[in-house]
């Protein structure tokens, strides 16, 4: 590519997404004063094998924002982690390096960050549940909720779609369901 071209962010955004593998993902809730609490997803992922020479883990943050509350508060909490929160209390992660947000429509919220890890961490089961979760939870004072592993399934390429008349159901818990699914495997 010609440095003179302009560059294709989604289009850059969607190979990332071919170049890593799922891991896991986990239900959280962004609290506030007056219910209801803020719904959200977060999806963990890794480079593929031979797919990056960095260590790194990428969160994908899908959160239901049904209002301009909801959007400051799911803001507030996710950057807690991007201003060096999270480094600060998990040594193990070098960096966190925010992507630009994307908004799913008014409802909704997507933001993605990459942690760049530490060479010497094996970024397992354990590490993410045991060191990594708790410390995002912590960081941001989100609400854990449940974690599910990833299983050896794929889900096929494209989700299907919401139906209209489900309005009652929200974008991220329909997507949990798909999620869960697909492979997920509880742990």
């Amino acid at each position: 590519m010609r440095d003179d071209q302009p560059i294709d962010i989604m289009q850059e955004f969607v190979d990332q997404y071919a170049r890593e593998e799922m891991l896991a993902f986990f239900e959280f809730t962004v609290p506030r004063p007056a219910p209801p609490a803020i719904a959200g997803l977060c999806k963990i992922s890794r480079a593929k094998s031979g797919g990056s020479r960095l260590k790194y883990l990428s969160l994908s943050f899908m959160v239901d924002t049904p209002d301009d509350d909801a959007r400051r508060r799911v803001d507030e909490a996710l950057g807690r982690m991007e201003e060096g929160g999270l480094h600060a209390r998990l040594s193990q992660v070098v960096d966190v390096v925010p992507m630009p947000s994307l908004n799913a429509g008014a409802e909704n919220h997507l933001r993605q960050a990459d942690l760049l890890l530490d060479d010497t961490v094996v970024p397992d089961q354990f590490f993410i549940q045991e060191r990594l979760i708790p410390m995002i939870c912590a960081v941001t004072q989100v609400a854990l909720g449940e974690i599910v592993w990833w299983g050896a399934q794929a889900p096929p390429a494209t989700p299907p779609r919401r139906s209209l008349e489900a309005k009652d159901e929200s974008l991220v818990g329909s997507l949990t369901k798909y999620l869960k699914s697909w492979g997920g495997a509880k742990k």
